[in-house]
């Protein structure tokens, strides 16, 4: 779709929030650009990245909440994170850790102790992790962070593209 075609049901929907996610949003060379004219159409837009491309260019979208993944040892990616989008993010954006495992766990309890984190932290169950499990670790932590399931999992399961 073009861009012109995107604005078009931005426009035809009511919705307050739009979403945009992967694979990378911040592959698509007008994703700046769709981010600000969906703020002048009266929308926020949230931003679901893999942390791995700088984000520098949108942290002045006043419309724009980012959604940023750090990667955990489970996925095999955790080298691709972009440290310098750590000092980019704002109160309100949140980083996010898929934990599969105690080890990802552990990754992120100590990625969260030694980071200053001056935006939202979530934890989120890798699919067929106990959701349950994981709530009682962060409370035993004692860190402010958020736990939510992966909704769309739950609702679709494993299925590409949802």
């Amino acid at each position: 779709m073009t861009l012109d075609e995107i604005m078009e049901k931005i426009y035809a929907s009511p919705a307050e929030w739009i979403c945009l996610t992967g694979g990378e949003p911040l592959l698509q060379r007008e994703s700046v650009e769709l981010i600000e004219r969906a703020g002048s159409a009266g929308r926020k837009v949230l931003l679901e990245t893999g942390g791995s491309l700088s984000l520098k260019d949108y942290t002045e979208l006043d419309n724009l909440t980012i959604d940023m993944d750090v990667k955990t040892p489970s996925s095999g990616e955790q080298a691709s994170l972009y440290r310098n989008n750590l000092d980019y993010l704002r109160r309100g954006d949140y980083i996010k850790f898929v934990v599969a495992d105690h080890v990802d766990l552990t990754y992120a309890l100590n990625f969260i102790r030694n980071g200053k984190m001056k935006f939202g932290v979530v934890l989120q169950p890798a699919w067929g992790t106990d959701l349950k499990w994981l709530a009682e670790k962060v409370l035993e932590s004692h860190l402010n962070v958020r736990v939510l399931p992966q909704l769309h999992k739950l609702i679709w399961g494993e299925i590409p593209g949802v």
